[in-house]
């Protein structure tokens, strides 16, 4: 049922866009709106339970407790949605001793109307998923070319294949509200929720993505959310 509305959902914003997308173009080709709600219907949110209960003893059921980093840099991703946009963004983050610190940068390039957003922020959270090679992260914009986005969240998936390897990643869903960045830390939202929730794809990437969590080379004993 929940993925049902969901799928809904992406229909009505999907419509939505259609109808953005073609005022824009009518009134304003050289120089349309591409504004924070404009933005966000690009970007949308993938929809919290409602039963979600925000700090929840136990609720990471698959995750890697312990140290580790991730990172990855100029990460390039493309949707036809919008007259093609070229999304390109970095991120570095690190666990250490229970703290976590780190940047994350996302670049997006309208093609149709040659206009570009941005936006800037600290990590969060990161969490290790028990394959080893998945790593979650959510983050708080901080500097953006829209004040309007600053304060607001971001969250995205990235996975670390190995040597010889196709990396894969999630594009970095940002304009977020807090309450579904706390989620996707706490339970995390799938790829496919993320397909789902609109117009962007679990797509292999030509950058180079690592994920290290220190549980997986025994080098840290984990609880496993226990």
């Amino acid at each position: 049922m929940e993925k049902f509305k969901s799928m809904i959902g992406s229909a009505a914003i999907f419509c939505m866009l259609l109808v953005v997308v073609s005022c824009n173009m009518d009134e304003t080709a050289n120089s349309p709106d591409l504004g924070n709600d404009n933005i966000k219907l690009v970007k949308p949110g993938i929809p919290v339970p409602a039963d979600y209960i925000p700090g929840k003893v136990n609720a990471r059921e698959n995750w890697m407790a312990g140290e580790g980093w991730a990172k990855a840099y100029e990460i390039p991703y493309y949707t036809e949605v919008f007259g093609g946009i070229q999304e390109t963004y970095s991120f570095e983050a690190t666990l250490k001793a229970g703290e976590i610190s780190g940047t994350f940068e996302v670049t997006d390039y309208f093609e149709l109307f040659d206009q570009t957003n941005w936006v800037k922020g600290e990590v969060t959270c990161m969490v290790f998923e028990d394959d080893c090679k998945t790593v979650r992260i959510t983050g708080i914009i901080t500097d953006s070319d829209d004040p309007n986005n600053i304060g607001d969240f971001a969250y995205w998936i990235a996975e670390d294949n190995g040597n010889g390897g196709l990396d894969a990643s999630t594009d970095i869903r940002w304009g977020m509200s807090q309450e579904a960045a706390e989620y996707h830390c706490e339970f995390g939202f799938t790829k496919e929720e993320f397909d789902l929730a609109g117009f962007s794809l679990f797509l292999p990437t030509e950058g180079n993505i690592k994920v290290k969590s220190l549980d997986c080379n025994g080098n840290v004993t984990g609880d496993h959310g226990n």
